[in-house]
């Protein structure tokens, strides 16, 4: 058992190194980390000059009026506190408004007496660690404006993610779910045809190792780098995660599902040309059934009743999930089922595979 494990090791770390010199998974995580900050940082990029805030004012107050009137603020008018929160609970990944405010009736007299005036602060779960900042920062604005000291109560309304998940995360969810799954399916079989036209694969086959020990060796190498990928996407994005225990159901389905197609290209193919076209249509499929997902198109029923059993779709559920307060559990069960059920029948095949190949 313990040789069976060190071989597998091995091969394992001599992959590793070998994907690092042909520098193709350093490109692909350098591709990932830009295109995940940039959307990160849009909001840095397009940021108005004006301070951002959403209001909700049902008494008409003079506050709301001084700041639509003002050049150093951009506010917008919600219809009702639910709308407010709604919008902020959207909020935090660098776009819009960091803040809402709600104008009691009467606010105008308590301006004018000599009791401080209180307002209530709403605030997104993704910018909770700088609440505090975007309070006072908006408080030394309203002082500004309008002369008075007013104090913006947080206290209980940090608005936790909605289960209708948001535009950014969806955005996020194509470029995550999308690289993540697109390491290890080009890694691993590339791993492999290397070994195939290289010679390296006959060398390793009249050694100790079996060719099942080989596949598990790739097999490892591409979860160490679909860890690393995941990693950097949470790195940049942990502060939305609502439910890390479905961020780890994620994770586990992504591995499963992006090694065990990656090991079939790789056993069903011996060269890379071979492979592209395959290659490029499975990617294809990922990207655009999750888009497809994200928009919620209209399409007809049988193709509405598929999509729910494509895992990229299944492994998109789950990530929106972990984004929010409301989990359907029996909806995240139900698609990591899917994966699981999935990726069980590749390996299977691969399997057989392998016990034919070994013949």
């Amino acid at each position: 058992m313990i040789d069976n494990l060190n071989i597998i090791g091995g091969i394992a770390a001599k992959d590793i190194l070998d994907a690092i010199k042909n520098r193709f998974v350093i490109y692909q995580i350098i591709a990932l980390s830009i295109i995940l900050i940039s959307i990160k940082g849009l909001g840095l990029i397009i940021e108005e000059p004006a301070t951002q805030v959403i209001i909700f004012d049902p008494g008409g107050s003079n506050l709301s009026r001084m700041i639509e009137e003002s050049q150093d603020f951009n506010g917008y008018q919600a219809e009702s506190l639910e709308e407010l929160q709604q919008s902020i609970s959207d909020m935090g990944f660098g776009l819009g408004a960091e803040l809402g405010l709600a104008i009691p009736p009467g606010f105008d007299s308590q301006l004018e007496s000599s009791a401080q005036p209180v307002l209530k602060g709403y605030v997104s779960w993704p910018n909770r660690s700088k609440a505090a900042q975007i309070k006072s920062g908006m408080e030394a604005a309203l002082r500004d404006l309008t002369g008075v000291p007013i104090l913006i109560s947080l206290e209980g309304n940090i608005i936790t993610p909605p289960a209708e998940i948001g535009l950014l995360v969806g955005i996020v969810t194509i470029f995550a779910v999308t690289i993540i799954l697109t390491i290890g399916i080009i890694l691993v079989p590339s791993l492999m045809i290397e070994e195939k036209q290289e010679h390296t694969l006959d060398a390793l086959l009249v050694s100790p190792a079996s060719i099942g020990q080989v596949v598990a060796g790739k097999a490892l190498a591409g979860t160490f780098y679909i860890l690393v990928t995941t990693l950097i996407v949470y790195l940049i994005y942990w502060s939305g995660v609502y439910n890390w225990g479905v961020t780890a159901l994620f994770v586990i389905g992504a591995i499963l599902f992006a090694v065990s197609v990656g090991l079939l290209f790789g056993v069903l193919f011996d060269r890379q040309s071979e492979m592209t076209g395959w290659l490029s249509l499975a990617l294809v499929l990922i990207s655009g059934t999750v888009f497809i997902e994200l928009i919620n198109l209209d399409l007809p029923a049988f193709l509405d009743q598929i999509l729910p059993w494509l895992p990229p779709v299944a492994l998109a559920r789950i990530f929106w999930a972990s984004y929010s307060s409301q989990v359907d559990y029996q909806q995240v069960f139900a698609s990591f089922g899917v994966v699981v059920f999935v990726a069980g029948m590749i390996f299977g095949f691969i399997v057989w595979k392998i016990k034919q190949l070994d013949r």
